[in-house]
C-alpha cells in the first residue's frame, strides 16, 4: 500500500462479493516511520536573528540505533529578485556549534537534538532541511523560510506646509 508522508493510524477496508455471499473486513494500520523525525523551524527570518531549532527523535526501528544529524541550508530562488552576480555568495544561516550531532536512542526511546544558528542573509528565501541518518535509514524533515527586511521597502518623506487655521493632508497621501 503506498502511502503519500504520513504519520498515524490509516482505516484499511476490503470487501469481497461471490453470487452468494458478501464478505467485508477492516482493519487498523499504524504508520509511521522507524525513526520520527519532528521539528520546529522558524517561519521567517531576518538578518541578524539568532535562533535554535529542535529536532525530536523517536526510535520505532525494533533496534537501538546511533542516529546522525544535521541541519542544512539552502539558499532559494525568488521570482523578481535578481542576484547580482558581482556579489560574493552568502550563506544563508552560520550554524553556531558543530554541523553534525548524534544521539544513540534504545527502541521506543525518544530525543532531542538542538542546532543553534544566526540568518546572514538580508532578503530572499532559504530551504532549512533536517536530515537524520542511521546505518542505511535516511529521513528529511523540511520547510522553506523567507528573509523579510528589517526596515520597510520604501520611506518617504514630505515636507507640508501647515496653515494657522487646518491643514487637509488628504491630498498628500498615496495607496
Amino acid at each position: 500500500l503506498d502511502v503519500p508522508r504520513y504519520r498515524g493510524a490509516l482505516r484499511v477496508m476490503a470487501v469481497s462479493v461471490s453470487k452468494e455471499r458478501v464478505g467485508r473486513a477492516e482493519a487498523e494500520v499504524l504508520v509511521r516511520d522507524p525513526i520520527v523525525v519532528q521539528t520546529t523551524m522558524p517561519r521567517f527570518l531576518t538578518k541578524g536573528d539568532t535562533f535554535r531549532v529542535p529536532v525530536f527523535l523517536t526510535n520505532l526501528s525494533g533496534k537501538e540505533r546511533e542516529v546522525s544529524v544535521q541541519l542544512v541550508a539552502t539558499p532559494l530562488a525568488v521570482p523578481g529578485l535578481a542576484e547580482d552576480p558581482a556579489l560574493p555568495k552568502i550563506a544563508p544561516l552560520t550554524l553556531v556549534g558543530e554541523a553534525q550531532k548524534a544521539v544513540r536512542l534504545k527502541d521506543g526511546d525518544a530525543g532531542t537534538v538542538l542546532f543553534d544558528a544566526q540568518a546572514t542573509q538580508s532578503v530572499g528565501a532559504a530551504r532549512l532541511e533536517v536530515v537524520a541518518r542511521s546505518g542505511n535509514l535516511e529521513f528529511r524533515d523540511s520547510v522553506d523560510v523567507p528573509f523579510t527586511p528589517s526596515a520597510p521597502k520604501e520611506r518617504t518623506v514630505q515636507v507640508i506646509p501647515l496653515k494657522a487655521a487646518r491643514t487637509d493632508v488628504l491630498p498628500y497621501l498615496k495607496g
